[in-house]
């Protein structure tokens, strides 16, 4: 629990600067680098994550998972944090609202796999 805290602020650290203020419409969603390759499926007014895939290029191995968009207002400081979560078989992961640009992290593996952070580049597909 204490790494999902940990990564919850470096994911709001992240956030502070974006103006965020609606999730990703529904429908699919795709971001890749030369490591990885994301496909996000969302529904409910972008709320539910239905599915997620993640690729590991290197590998050609793929996590598959499902997720919420999550908040969080600090209102002593007056800030609102949105982000999304997704769980696999093996490890968590967050994102924040993209653009052209996606920042992905993985952490709490319970397969072995070390915490990192991914930044995508969306694909049309």
């Amino acid at each position: 629990m204490k790494k999902f805290w940990s990564s919850l602020v470096v994911s709001s650290v992240l956030l502070i600067g974006i103006d965020a203020t609606a999730q990703l419409e529904d429908g699919m969603h795709a971001f890749s680098n030369d490591e990885v390759t994301f496909y996000v499926w969302l529904a409910g007014g972008g709320e539910t994550i239905e599915n997620s895939q993640i690729f590991y290029v290197s590998r050609n191995e793929t996590h598959v998972g499902t997720g919420y968009f999550r908040t969080f207002d600090d209102e002593e400081n007056e800030v609102t944090f949105e982000w999304y979560e997704i769980q696999t078989e093996y490890c968590n992961y967050n994102f924040d609202l993209p653009g052209e640009v996606l920042v992905l992290q993985r952490f709490d593996c319970s397969n072995g796999e070390v915490n990192a952070e991914f930044t995508l580049n969306r694909v049309d597909y």
